[in-house]
């Protein structure tokens, strides 16, 4: 079953070195646009800008066409698209660390 990530759980597994355990697990990735922006932004660590320019075969990149508009203004556009994208595939499972993103999505 593929997997839906935030950009978190992708950030602390590319840290740690252990991202290829989502792809052992799901197979395939997707992740919004806002989490490539977010994973590459200048602020984030270089090993996962470097992770992001390179990233693997089993990640693949989606753009939101349709933003749920009634979730919380207060996540951040990372969470907000991939509850989105979570909502139009329910086949997939989400991962998402932010405490109000899990209730949100639920």
């Amino acid at each position: 079953m593929p997997a839906i990530s935030d950009t978190s759980p992708l950030n602390y597994l590319i840290r740690l070195g252990c991202s290829d355990v989502l792809e052992e697990i799901y197979s395939t990735v997707l992740a919004p646009e806002a989490v490539f922006t977010e994973l590459s932004h200048r602020g984030s660590r270089p090993e996962v800008r470097a992770w992001v320019a390179n990233a693997p075969h089993w990640l693949q990149w989606v753009k939101i066409d349709r933003l749920d508009l009634t979730l919380p203004a207060g996540l951040g556009t990372g969470e907000r698209e991939a509850i989105s994208l979570a909502r139009h595939r329910p086949d997939n499972i989400l991962l998402i660390d932010d405490r109000d993103g899990r209730v949100a999505a639920v």
